[in-house]
């Protein structure tokens, strides 16, 4: 992890940064997402992956992630900070979002055996 990362993952942590870079680069500066509205979620999108007996670790973590609760159920809003193009970023990011909601679906069925 590169010193630009790490200070970009500091300047995002920030609330405030955060919704104004998500209202800019995706409501077109219209101020949807409200720095008060959102939530800090782990980053570490980790687990097991179980197949053909085996149990193989998937080691993922976002660079910045906030869930954010306004005029729907809510949004999950994931930032990964880059310094050059990497032609694969669409398909490392489907693969966060891939594994966020397979925790997801987990703890949803976990909630439903209680």
């Amino acid at each position: 992890m590169g010193k630009q990362d790490i200070a970009l993952k500091s300047y995002f942590k920030n609330n405030d940064r955060f919704a104004d870079l998500i209202n800019t680069g995706i409501y077109n500066g219209i101020q949807v997402v409200k720095p008060d509205d959102l939530e800090e979620l782990d980053t570490d999108s980790s687990l097991y992956i179980h197949t053909q007996g085996m149990k193989i670790p998937l080691a993922r973590v976002r660079d910045v992630i906030r869930k954010s609760a306004g005029d729907c159920e809510y949004v999950i809003y994931g930032v990964e900070n880059q310094s050059s193009i990497h032609y694969a970023m669409p398909l490392r990011v489907m693969m966060y979002d891939t594994l966020t909601y397979e925790a997801e679906c987990r703890q949803f069925v976990n909630a439903g055996k209680h």
